[in-house]
């Protein structure tokens, strides 16, 4: 445990005496301390030791405030040219409220009231706790660190800033049990050189509330720290707090490490897009927990949260409801279940700090069944770029660029009235639920309906109404789709009206949830880990070519297996492999380009529900 220092009081002096050099021997150590400055308030009036403004008093041996309004602060006048120094000052009656905030301000330059360096607290951001650099606005500093936390307003609290001549700065928070181990707040920043003056502001839009600041003191450090001492923070994720602050871990999602903190279970597989993704570890033993509040997470930026929960559960808690159930598993060494089912969902922007994502308990209502904790996991959301209809396998349509406003380098007519088809193949970088947005131009007054296909399976029928004329331009989204991670085909095919002139596919991640339907429900058969995909590896040798090609892939075990070339058109230049069971192991096989043209081709690799493709070069 840090040191912590008796009450402050049994520091201070008379306000007569408060500008003598003082030293304060430290329980238990033959050393003495330099005191900079000290103030307990017993007295009746605050005197000329602080600029006091906007309704600060004495009251009861304390400096008291109840101001309804911004810019109340209390600053001491003298401005103090020590570089390392070391402040403590004890405070209650942290209320939340309208806008309501509480400053410490500390490094303020003579007559320069707008940059310091400031410790804010601000209970209705959900108790955000900010280290910043104001630099001319102290309502708007620059953040050098943040964590949300809770002040009880029955209790007396002690802040403690430390600062180095090196420019490391830490925070630490007493409620009278103690100073913890390491900083709440950390930073190195060399802006104010000096400790300046320093003190207190409050700041409101509504009715004051009592204040109370008990003692103000500063003295010089017994030595210098040159190190940080607070862990290496997460990429993604800021903050976790749990119920009653249990304890947690933010770490790493990988196969070998621990995956509770109260259970010796390690990770033996995980989907690929998961690896390295942030997971918080907790403990099982809060598996029992029905708090609808359970786990509070704060997120740096944007992001797709997935979910691993015991498929055991005979019924899910309501929080979960509106997560997409994906097709992939996590395993673990636990014996009771080797498999967590995995659910996905992206983030709102009110999931992101400095707002929670909030999830319940594991057993939360109406939950049942569930007998392990559930786990959490985050990925940072993937960009996803735009599929143009010009690039992509054409049946029956044409490529042209006769209608100004397209994206790329033209667009799809559909001739046809049935069986015209535009085909993109896409990689989507992590199992969820995405929005398939088609730009379009339609210049004549009736709908045209084609068929979505998702991987060769029906999805919906997507209308597509007119925009005014074949330069106008227009968005058709419908339901989100369930998309695993890897390679997918996507198609629009016409089905008796022809189509629109069709410029775009774009996917993006949907934060609407995706309703279980035969086609994405995961089965025992079909729920696999992306690790243990058929084709574990493909491409093709030597890429440009003249003549030859040599096309390979590798199977983990027996699967039907087609393979073909396709030019760019769309059209079947040749089918290299088309059969119902190929042996696992290793395939070559040999493309000869006799009667072809210089070009981009590309073939297509189906093992089983598996796609792959590629693109090959012929250059003679």
């Amino acid at each position: 445990m840090k040191h912590m220092y008796p009450p402050l009081k049994q520091f201070f002096l008379s306000a007569s005496t408060l500008m003598w050099l003082w030293v304060v021997l430290l329980p238990g150590k033959g050393h003495a301390q330099e005191v900079i400055f000290q103030d307990d308030f017993e007295r009746e009036i605050l005197g000329d030791i602080w600029h006091a403004a906007m309704g600060w008093s004495v009251a009861e041996g304390k400096a008291y405030n109840n101001y309804g309004g911004t810019g109340s602060d209390l600053i001491t006048h003298e401005v103090f040219s020590q570089t390392s120094y070391v402040i403590e000052s004890e405070a209650q009656n942290f209320v939340n409220g309208y806008y309501r905030e509480y400053y410490f301000i500390f490094g303020q330059q003579e007559g320069d009231g707008r940059h310091a360096y400031t410790i804010s607290y601000r209970p209705y951001e959900d108790g955000r706790l900010l280290l910043g650099r104001a630099e001319g606005n102290l309502y708007f500093p620059i953040v050098l660190d943040e964590v949300n936390i809770s002040l009880d307003t029955a209790k007396h609290y002690t802040f403690r800033i430390e600062k180095y001549s090196n420019g490391l700065i830490q925070f630490y928070l007493s409620d009278g049990s103690g100073f913890g181990e390491v900083p709440l707040l950390e930073a190195i920043d060399t802006t104010y050189p000096s400790l300046g003056s320093m003190g207190w502001m409050i700041s409101t839009q509504t009715a004051g509330q009592d204040f109370y600041v008990e003692a103000v003191a500063a003295h010089v450090p017994l030595q210098e720290k040159t190190e940080p001492e607070k862990p290496k923070e997460d990429r993604l994720i800021k903050q976790v707090v749990l119920k009653d602050e249990m304890a947690n871990e933010i770490a790493k999602l990988q196969v070998g490490n621990t995956v509770y903190l109260d259970r010796p279970y390690t990770f033996t597989a995980v989907p690929s897009y998961l690896e390295g993704a942030s997971f918080v570890r907790v403990a099982n033993k809060h598996k029992t927990a029905t708090d609808p509040d359970f786990m509070k997470v704060y997120v740096r930026e944007k992001a797709i949260a997935y979910v691993a929960y015991d498929p055991r559960a005979t019924q899910l808690p309501a929080w979960l409801a509106d997560w997409t159930k994906t097709e992939d598993v996590v395993s673990t060494t636990d014996p009771g279940v080797s498999d967590l089912e995995i659910y996905a969902r992206v983030l709102d922007r009110n999931e992101m700090d400095p707002y929670p994502l909030t999830l319940g308990g594991n057993l939360s209502a109406p939950a049942s069944g569930s007998s392990t904790n559930y786990l959490l996991m985050i990925l940072p959301l993937s960009d996803i770029p735009v599929f143009e209809a010009e690039e992509a396998h054409i049946s029956g349509g044409i490529v042209t660029s006769n209608h100004p406003g397209y994206h790329g380098v033209g667009f799809v007519d559909y001739l046809n009235p049935t069986k015209d088809h535009v085909e993109w193949v896409i990689h989507i970088p992590s199992s969820g639920a995405y929005t398939l947005t088609f730009r379009y131009a339609l210049g004549k007054p009736n709908p045209r309906s084609l068929t979505l296909a998702v991987d060769n399976k029906q999805v919906e029928v997507r209308t597509f109404d007119y925009t005014a004329n074949w330069q106008s331009w227009a968005h058709n989204t419908g339901n989100p789709v369930y998309l695993s991670a890897g390679e997918h085909t996507i198609s629009l095919t016409a089905m008796g009206s022809s189509g629109p002139n069709l410029d775009y596919l774009r996917i993006s991640p949907s934060s609407q949830p995706v309703k279980p339907t035969p086609t994405v429900m995961a089965t025992a058969s079909t729920r696999t880990h992306a690790k243990e995909a058929v084709t574990t590896k493909y491409g093709s040798y030597p890429n440009s070519f003249s003549e030859e090609t040599t096309l390979y892939y590798e199977l983990k075990q027996e699967t039907s297996v087609h393979l073909a070339i396709y030019d760019s058109q769309g059209n079947v230049v040749k089918t290299l492999v088309s059969t119902d069971r190929q042996g696992e192991g290793y395939h070559e096989i040999n493309f000869r380009a006799e009667g072809l043209k210089n070009g981009i081709y590309l073939y297509r690799l189906q093992a089983g529900e598996q796609v792959q493709s590629g693109k090959l070069w012929l250059v003679r």
